[in-house]
């Protein structure tokens, strides 16, 4: 608990190189020992690559959206197995790693400022079970992980111990590519999307549909967040269709 909550200050922990090759969200490496690694970020409104996060506001305020811990989770996940220089979690990612996260809790919403930069630690605590030898088809890395932020008012150089508050929290396990597919509890069958339209007879107006989340619900997206191109209803059922424009500094997301 003591370790978290030590200032780190990645621009001196590390390199030009790491800082340019680390993710948009989760940040870069900061401290990685035998058991814990953290990386850090400030996620700035006000500047790009986090700009985009002004469009994704609830009852005025600008609030990080649940996929943006998902993502961090996953990076920090797919990076705990790598030593040295910036993990290739994208690189693992293609190769045939896969995560999984568990018992993923959004404790609190995460209010971004205009303003101000907001600093966020993603903290990654491996268990010390033995890890395979990757194509094992097993186990690659597993442990728990957790998200933490503090106001950018308690945070500064001159603050050893600034206020960070904990809001996800989950666990991860990471498996190479030899792993055998794992159903998921629940998971539904598979849908005919042919059969759900003929069925759908009327098309919602998406416009009015926006208009309508925020007057009631306070939901007032921008453009990046607002992926629906098409809407049907019909008796208790609906069909969206819906279009990723996403930003190019966020191109390269995991979800």
């Amino acid at each position: 608990l003591e370790f978290r909550r030590v200032l780190f200050l990645s621009e001196q922990k590390n390199s030009q190189l790491e800082q340019q090759q680390a993710h948009p969200l989760t940040g870069a490496c900061a401290a990685r020992t035998k058991k814990h690694a953290i990386w850090e970020s400030a996620l700035d409104c006000g500047e790009r690559p986090h700009s985009y996060l002004r469009g994704h506001v609830f009852l005025g305020k600008i609030i990080l959206p649940g996929a943006a811990f998902i993502e961090m989770a996953l990076e920090a996940a797919l990076e705990t197995t790598s030593r040295g220089t910036r993990p290739p979690s994208r690189q693992r990612a293609e190769a045939g790693f896969s995560v999984r996260l568990s018992s993923f809790t959004i404790a609190l919403p995460l209010v971004l400022e205009p303003q101000n930069a907001v600093p966020v630690q993603t903290i990654a605590t491996p268990s010390p079970a033995p890890t395979p030898s990757s194509g094992s088809g097993g186990a690659v890395s597993a442990g728990t992980l957790e998200i933490n932020s503090c106001s950018p008012a308690n945070f500064s150089e001159s603050m050893a111990l600034p206020e960070w508050r904990t809001f996800v929290t989950c666990g991860y396990q990471l498996t190479d590519e030899g792993a055998p597919e794992q159903k998921v509890p629940g998971a539904s069958a598979s849908v005919r999307i042919e059969a759900i339209q003929a069925r759908l007879t009327r098309c919602a107006d998406v416009s009015a549909v926006w208009a309508h989340f925020a007057s009631t619900e306070g939901v007032e997206f921008g453009p990046t967040f607002k992926m629906i191109r098409g809407l049907w209803t019909g008796a208790n059922e609906g069909l969206a269709e819906v279009a990723l424009d996403l930003p190019d500094e966020i191109g390269r997301a995991h979800v």
